[in-house]
């Protein structure tokens, strides 16, 4: 490059981003000194029909941009290794937004970084499981910040509707009717609000930048005419930080920029970043809430949805096809198809798993749309999964339009049952998806050699009705052949009894909380039917995988494998969770008596009396305790009460964890909870405890607590039934201390100690007596005797005295 185009060039760099100083850009190329976050862009095509397309970037740590956030740059591989990327993108395998790239002799300059040829780019992927140093993904769920800016160039060139008019088509805050807010929000029955304003970076209303409701205007100091995407982008991007003072995507869940037009690498409409927070949109193309919706989804992490044509994009059933094209947004009412619908957060109560790999599977369901979904049968879904064990999973669900739901306007497969194909990913995360059938009445799809079982799958439509309401689909999933005999369950290996008379087939014992019993009771104490420990419906769990030796598998009887406080099992009610088990006890739990055996013992005893104050550490019941009216049946000895801990998660809860700690004693932590695996869930733990002093902490290391940016968490202590600690809105930690370790004042007649006296009496007996009291009097004289008590006391002192009492005992 000559010195004049790189000086040139320099400049150009300097005025886009200004914190980049010249000192560090000396070379043209550098090293990539530090991991950069893959990043998809999908180019919505600017004519309809057209094929979109995918492009990979890299965006930078800042301590390779200088310090400034945000900056993507296109990934430079060749074919070959592009096509391994997208294809781990598309099967779910990498998920932008989130995973990194560690490209060993990589080199950036100002617009790419490059990948050396014939580097393996599968190899080069480090997912970030544990989400270090993560953005805010795919928020779908709750209060939705947005922001739209209205984009003018350094020679004038701007959009020329006024920004009120962009607030109006955007977020509805004027007279139009169908737009981005009105749409989302019908299409997840308001289970997301979007709230459009400019924020300041603690998340309050700045109105100093606010030109109209959710709109900030930022010029820039290239020209439109002159510079590719990456590099407009850029220059916005850096524009909107320096105007607002943090860097993107800030207190916002979603921003989107509007340009007037595209004059280089152009032929999109506009463009998103997958699993990320940022959209942009040229010309008209920010009026069109089917353009709107669609990059939204993309936002959201949703991958396209490709027809029966085979082409990426030709699914017309749903939003992630190619989208309606309509600027007055009159034909945009179409949400999303089963597979999307699976993944996103909106319709959990209505969505189900089923696995037709068994010989004889046949199962018939009635579903109702998403159209009318508030309308359902609790136990109607909206969505099927059928499992294939390998990711690339079926989806049913019936496409319902009725006169006024958010789905009323389908361009294809109107009122018919839908079938899908996800590539990867099990429809939990981002994957390309295709359309499979569209089924009327009586029509059926065959799925031959089912997931290599060499047996064919067939999906019917026996019934559609949409007079009633909800209106209906009624299915037939089966393979059509005669199920096998059942096998007995395996015979369970004899395990050691775990207490003594122990029958491990009959009885569980106390001691261990019924972890040893290996029975045949199958159904919970309220008389609801176990589910098969490896089966995943009605409820989805882990238990099978993460206790593989704990009496567990092809069966439904009462077991506990995690350390409840006895035997319990999933149940078969989508209602009800799961439930204890009214499995017999070995053994009766044992009653300390108050007499004295007949000789007592020569030496103190070291053990404590019964009233010890020491609490039994129950660990958390994970994610078993969904129902929002959970509370345990279980009773607690003594004085002590039941100390609960309920969580609910928001949509990271991988990021959530808590303590509960003895403050009085030396029982340290009794209860824990988190990581979570299960977004949105409730969590119920509890332990039985005595009065005193606790302190309840919980962590988000995130640091925006579990309520309200991604989704309603909250967290609430009980004990004995009353409230101690509450709460959901903290940043990374967030403490509560109740109670008190003070004892009361002992009453005329003493209790039994919680531990032996820690002076020794005046005068023990150094010899136990002959003949022991039948009936120990509890009240000590008020005055010693002189002469020695025939009888011995309920409380030996740990410690003898040093010198023998001077009257030998009787």
């Amino acid at each position: 490059m000559h010195l004049q185009s790189a000086v040139a060039f320099l400049a150009l760099l300097a005025s886009a981003c200004p914190h980049v100083t010249l000192a560090k850009q000396q070379g043209l190329r550098r090293k990539l000194a530090n991991d950069c976050t893959i990043m998809a862009i999908e180019r919505l095509p600017l004519e309809e029909g057209e094929d979109p397309e995918m492009i990979v970037e890299c965006e930078l740590n800042p301590d390779d941009a200088d310090d400034v956030s945000g900056i993507s740059l296109l990934l430079d591989a060749s074919p070959a290794q592009l096509g391994a990327l997208k294809q781990l993108i598309n099967e779910g395998e990498v998920t932008p937004g989130n995973d990194k790239l560690n490209i060993v002799g990589a080199e950036i300059d100002d617009s790419a970084v490059h990948v050396p040829p014939g580097l393996d780019i599968a190899s080069s992927v480090r997912q970030n499981v544990e989400k270090e140093g993560r953005r805010r993904l795919v928020n779908t769920i709750g209060n939705l910040n947005m922001l739209l800016v209205k984009v003018t160039d350094v020679g004038g060139l701007v959009y020329p509707d006024s920004a009120t008019t962009m607030s109006d088509k955007v977020f509805g805050t004027g007279t139009d009717p169908v737009n981005l807010k009105s749409r989302l929000e019908e299409c997840s029955w308001n289970q997301i609000t979007v709230k459009p304003k400019a924020l300041t970076v603690d998340g309050v209303p700045d109105d100093t930048h606010e030109v109209a409701t959710g709109v900030i205007e930022v010029t820039i100091d290239i020209s439109l005419t002159n510079q590719s995407p990456v590099k407009v982008r850029h220059a916005i991007t850096t524009k909107v930080q320096q105007l607002l003072g943090y860097s993107l995507p800030g207190p916002y869940d979603y921003v989107l920029y509007s340009v007037q037009g595209c004059y280089v690498d152009c032929g999109w409409a506009a463009y998103s970043y997958i699993n990320s927070w940022n959209s942009v949109y040229q010309g008209v193309n920010y009026r069109r809430p089917g353009v709107l919706i669609h990059q939204l989804g993309r936002n959201f992490g949703l991958g396209l949805s490709g027809g029966l044509d085979g082409a990426t994009n030709s699914d017309h059933t749903c939003s992630m096809g190619n989208p309606h094209y309509n600027p007055t947004g009159d034909d945009a009412f179409q949400c999303f198809n089963p597979a999307k619908n699976f993944q996103l957060n909106w319709y959990n109560d209505a969505k189900i798993t089923e696995d037709p790999r068994t010989i004889g599977y046949d199962k018939t369901l009635t579903m109702v749309g998403i159209d009318e979904y508030p309308l359902r049968d609790y136990d109607f879904p909206v969505t099927v999964r059928l499992e294939t064990g390998g990711g690339a999973d079926y989806f049913v669900g019936f496409n319902r339009a009725s006169a006024t739901g958010p789905n009323r306007m389908n361009v294809e497969g109107s009122n018919q049952v839908t079938i899908v194909q996800v590539e990867g990913n099990s429809g939990e995360s981002y994957s390309q998806s295709f359309l499979k059938a569209k089924l009327s009445q009586g029509q059926s799809y065959a799925i031959t050699n089912y997931d290599g079982t060499g047996k064919t799958v067939t999906i019917t439509a026996l019934s559609i009705d949409i007079t009633t309401f909800p209106g209906t689909a009624v299915i037939n999933i089966s393979d059509g052949l005669v199920p096998a005999p059942p096998s007995p369950p395996p015979t369970p290996a004899r395990i050691t009894p775990a207490c003594e008379g122990s029958d491990p087939d009959t009885c569980g014992c106390d001691a261990v909380k019924q972890n040893d019993y290996r029975g045949d009771i199958s159904t919970t104490e309220d008389g609801y039917t176990c589910m098969n420990w490896e089966s995943h419906s009605p409820h989805s769990h882990t238990r099978t995988a993460n206790y593989p030796d704990k009496g567990i598998g092809n069966h439904n009887y009462c077991r506990n494998p995690d350390g409840e406080p006895r035997a319990w099992c999933y149940t078969t009610d989508p209602n009800k969770r799961w439930s204890f088990c009214d499995v017999p006890s070995c053994t009766p739990p044992s009653t300390p008596s108050h007499v004295p055996s007949n000789q007592p013992s020569d030496l103190p005893s070291n053990v404590p009396s019964e009233s010890s104050s020491g609490s039994v550490q129950v660990q958390p019941s994970s994610e078993r305790s969904l129902n929002a009216s959970f509370s345990t049946n279980q009773t607690c000895p003594g004085a002590q009460e039941m100390m609960e801990v309920q969580i609910r998660t928001d949509s990271f809860p991988g990021e959530t964890n808590w303590t509960l700690t003895d403050k009085c004693g030396d029982n340290g932590v009794i209860l824990k909870g988190g990581p979570y695996d299960l977004g949105l869930g409730l969590f119920s733990s509890h332990v039985c405890a005595n009065d005193g002093q606790y302190e309840f902490q919980i962590n988000d290391s995130w640091g925006d607590g579990i309520c309200c940016k991604e989704g309603q968490g909250s967290y609430l202590v009980t004990f004995g039934n009353v409230e101690k600690a509450s709460g959901g809105e903290f940043d990374y930690v967030e403490k509560t201390t109740f109670g008190t370790c003070e004892t009361s004042q002992p009453s005329s007649e003493p209790s039994l100690n919680d531990a032996p006296s820690n002076q020794p009496s005046d005068l023990p007996s150094n010899l136990p007596s002959n003949v022991p009291s039948d009936l120990p009097s509890n009240v000590p004289s008020n005055q010693p005797s002189d002469l020695p008590s025939n009888v011995p006391s309920d409380l030996p002192s740990n410690v003898p005295s040093n010198q023998p009492s001077d009257l030998p005992s009787n």
